[in-house]
């Protein structure tokens, strides 16, 4: 919350921070995005999301016997606050193809 409270956008540059899914859930966090920034939804199917954190043993998510299962329930929940982006983005694209939808998606 800190770090998206004291962004300085007086500067010649752009902030980008990721942030957790949960992260959005919380409204004052969610309030300081939407007033001083852009969302974007970088869009991953559950079966890639857990294999991206499956080295993270310290993963929340992981601590669930299932948790493709957990990943479901949690987006299902957060489905909504995802989807009021500004700009979504298969996540499967290359890298480079994500930063220019989004360089595009910015300088338009």
């Amino acid at each position: 919350v800190e770090v998206v409270k004291n962004l300085n956008y007086s500067c010649d540059y752009i902030n980008i921070v990721s942030l957790g899914g949960g992260s959005i859930t919380q409204s004052y966090i969610l309030d300081s995005i939407n007033s001083k920034g852009l969302k974007i939804y970088l869009e991953v199917d559950v079966e890639t999301a857990i294999n991206r954190i499956s080295n993270f043993k310290d993963r929340p998510l992981l601590l669930y016997d299932k948790p493709e299962i957990a990943w479901t329930e949690l987006f299902v929940k957060r489905k909504t606050i995802y989807e009021n982006c500004d700009l979504k983005i298969n996540s499967d694209n290359s890298i480079d193809e994500i930063c220019k939808q989004i360089i595009e998606f910015i300088t338009n």
